[in-house]
């Protein structure tokens, strides 16, 4: 396959993604994953509707364009120098700390690829049980989640993640309540603590475990 016969494949399945983006919850990638055992890593910015601009440090120094569709991530990138046209396609773990898949280039080469989360931060998005409830986080973007309880108030609202930390403020479904919870997810992503307070008024510690 020539190299302008990839570069159109490649922009052909991005264009195919990114159609799709605005009709499909996306986990949220910003932050820097690290993909080579020598400490290359892509770092991700958020840019909207489920794309984010991709920066590579190592190897080629690679820029591109990266779509995310529920767990799947495609990035298409140039080396700094153009030699090189690629294509990542993997798809991301339950707790956003990984994705694996496959990649190709125009040299040609391919194989299976590995991303990693780096700096040991894990994403809220997914269920976790609080006591006889549950909240939903749904990824918004840029660190924000949509957020739905069911059980108690069943109230809504938007979580906003800094690393590992969490404040999620909401209203219950009546408008009756509002509150906040401010919580910090374990290194394994499975446990959130902290604490909640609420116009009642009421306060107390919270502890939620991931149900998925």
């Amino acid at each position: 396959m020539s190299r302008t016969s990839y570069v159109r494949l490649i922009v052909f399945a991005l264009f195919t993604l990114s159609m799709a983006v605005s009709s499909a919850s996306a986990a949220d990638i910003s932050g820097v994953w690290k993909h080579g055992a020598s400490g290359e890593t892509w770092t991700f910015t958020a840019t909207g509707e489920g794309t984010y601009r991709a920066v590579e440090h190592g190897f080629g120094n690679a820029r591109g364009t990266a779509v995310v569709i529920g767990n799947r991530l495609v990035l298409v990138y140039a080396t700094l120098d153009r030699a090189v046209t690629g294509l990542y396609d993997v798809t991301l773990s339950a707790d956003g700390q990984s994705a694996d898949g496959k990649y190709q280039d125009s040299r040609p080469a391919g194989g299976h690829a590995r991303l990693v989360r780096a700096g040991g931060s894990c994403q809220v998005a997914g269920v976790w049980r609080n006591g006889d409830g549950r909240w939903t986080f749904t990824p918004m973007g840029n660190g924000r989640f949509q957020a739905q309880e069911q059980g108690y108030g069943n109230a809504h609202g938007t979580a906003v993640q800094n690393g590992n930390s969490v404040r999620l403020n909401y209203v219950t479904a009546d408008g009756r309540v509002k509150g906040y919870y401010d919580f910090t997810l374990s290194g394994d992503c499975r446990r959130a603590t902290g604490v909640w307070a609420d116009s009642q008024p009421a306060s107390g510690n919270v502890t939620m475990d991931r149900i998925q």
